[in-house]
């Protein structure tokens, strides 16, 4: 076994699933849902979470105690889509550093959330509420176990939350991406665009294909996944833009 745990972490998850060659042993690859579980596991702070339904369904009984909200009328039409909706915006709130404070300055939807979580103190616990208890079991002199994070995203863009986690964890350099295409093609000018995030019109020849489909149910996404190790190797590492599929579109999506 490895001495120590290798962190491969992307700030939107991706499946976590082993790549052909991967050594996997004592490994973790994913986004901020699997860093977070790892994190509770070693420090023996692991529970199961709330389900989704059950935290909307708690904020629902919150959001109704203002009855004078400027979400009134929309909670009275649809109870679910709108507690679910400004759930949504709580956590990325709170994670972003807002601590539900009535102040006279805010908007008015942020003074009636913070009414709604003053009149009926929410007990399910959010993403924010497992870092400060991650922050506080840390604080407190536990020690996480030899490990080496790699995060494939500056930590700049993490949430302000996010970042005093990150910030206790050890952090190892990013191996340097490098477009995986041969040559001049439009498949190694498009990678290379990827990894200097520059912005520049591509055409397309018979490295790379444009593929508009006409629904979601067509899964563009699958396609558009499919790197040089294969289908579901991921975007961001292996740079697989959208070869060129021989046959037609139905084809390249099967």
């Amino acid at each position: 076994m490895p001495e120590s745990a290798l962190l491969d972490i992307q700030l939107v998850g991706f499946p976590g699933r082993p790549l052909p060659g991967d050594r996997s042993w004592n490994s973790v690859r994913g986004g901020p849902t699997v860093l977070l579980a790892w994190i509770e596991t070693q420090l023996g702070l692991g529970a199961e979470p709330p389900t989704h339904a059950h935290r909307v369904a708690e904020y629902a009984a919150a959001l109704e105690e203002v009855p004078d909200a400027t979400f009134a009328a929309s909670l009275a039409v649809d109870r679910w889509a709108t507690a679910k909706d400004l759930l949504a915006r709580r956590d990325a709130l709170r994670l972003a550093g807002w601590d539900e404070a009535l102040r006279p300055d805010h908007l008015p939807l942020l003074r009636d959330m913070a009414r709604a979580a003053q009149a009926r103190p929410l007990t399910l616990p959010d993403e924010t509420d497992r870092l400060q208890r991650i922050l506080t079991a840390l604080n407190r002199g536990q020690r996480l176990p030899r490990h080496q994070c790699l995060l494939w995203d500056p930590i700049e863009r993490w949430p302000a939350r996010w970042r005093q986690v990150l910030a206790r964890l050890s952090l190892g350099p990013v191996p340097a991406q490098a477009p995986r295409a041969a040559g001049k093609t439009q498949l190694a000018i498009a990678q290379r665009l990827v990894v200097d995030g520059a912005q520049k019109s591509i055409t397309t020849d018979r490295s790379l294909r444009w593929l508009r489909a006409r629904s979601i149910l067509c899964r563009p996404a699958r396609c558009l996944s499919r790197g040089p190790d294969g289908p579901g190797s991921p975007g961001r590492r292996h740079l697989g833009l959208l070869p060129a599929w021989k046959g037609d579109v139905r084809n390249a999506f099967e």
